[in-house]
């Protein structure tokens, strides 16, 4: 996600840069103002297709937690924030050991992952959003 970030304020640097060009070659009168202009609309496109690459993961998150339920996501949401073990979310919600290792299960096979790292990788970016 930083990269994507990073990409961003580049590009946004290099609009700001290519929309002074712009200003320069129109008060030069030069055959190249079409071809500036152009340059900064593909700028600015890179820029929105940028922006939908950042918003995506969030959305991707959202809808793999609408594909749990509640105690689910509350178990994904320890899992993936701070790692607990079976034992110790069991003791802060409440309930057996087994009944966690039974939502862990189904976190796994609805979120299409093997481990419960892959938990914080698919939820993480949504679940420190939250937390923000």
């Amino acid at each position: 996600m930083e990269v994507v970030q990073d990409v961003s304020a580049i590009l946004a640097a290099l609009h700001t840069g290519i929309c002074e060009l712009e200003e320069a070659v129109s008060m030069s009168g030069s055959p190249l103002l079409g071809q500036v202009r152009r340059l900064r609309r593909q700028c600015e496109q890179g820029q929105t297709e940028t922006m939908d690459i950042i918003a995506r993961p969030s959305l991707h998150a959202e809808n793999l937690l609408n594909s749990l339920s509640s105690k689910e996501r509350e178990i994904a949401f320890l899992i993936a924030r701070g790692g607990m073990t079976n034992k110790e979310i069991a003791a802060r919600v409440f309930v057996t050991e087994s009944t966690i290792k039974g939502h862990v299960s189904r976190i796994l096979r609805k979120l299409g992952v093997e481990q419960r790292s892959g938990i914080a990788a698919k939820l993480g970016h949504f679940v420190d959003e939250l937390h923000r």
